[in-house]
């Protein structure tokens, strides 16, 4: 799988600087670490490559493709992707087991019984 970053700013909700102007690629086959200190932007990057958010400036690209371009697009491109969050207590974020677990299928347009299978 092949990711590419290309000029990605965000800011956040009280328009503080997050990412600026960041650019890069990893190709299929090579391996990359993202260190940086507490508050250095490393957890949004990672959210920006899941599709979990979009950029103010820039694009993110998977296999090639702007996952952004459509919201089909971003679930494509995004749903063989998974992400852990650093602090298990930000993981769990449904009010049930079932909404928790129903919420990657959900978003990938999975419903009704078939939805009821999957979770």
């Amino acid at each position: 799988m092949s990711i590419e970053i290309k000029n990605l700013t965000t800011y956040s909700e009280d328009k503080q600087l997050i990412l600026d102007n960041v650019s890069f690629k990893i190709d299929t086959g090579d391996f990359a670490s993202i260190i940086g200190h507490t508050g250095s932007g490393k957890s949004t990057l990672v959210q920006h490559i899941k599709g979990l958010i979009a950029p103010d400036k820039g694009k993110v690209y998977i296999y090639g493709h702007d996952i952004h371009r459509t919201k089909k697009d971003t679930i494509k491109y995004t749903s063989n992707i998974g992400l852990i969050f650093q602090y298990p207590e930000h993981q769990l974020f449904e009010t049930s087991i079932y909404r928790e677990v129903a919420f990657g299928p959900m978003n990938m347009g999975i419903k009704g019984k078939e939805l009821d299978e999957a979770v």
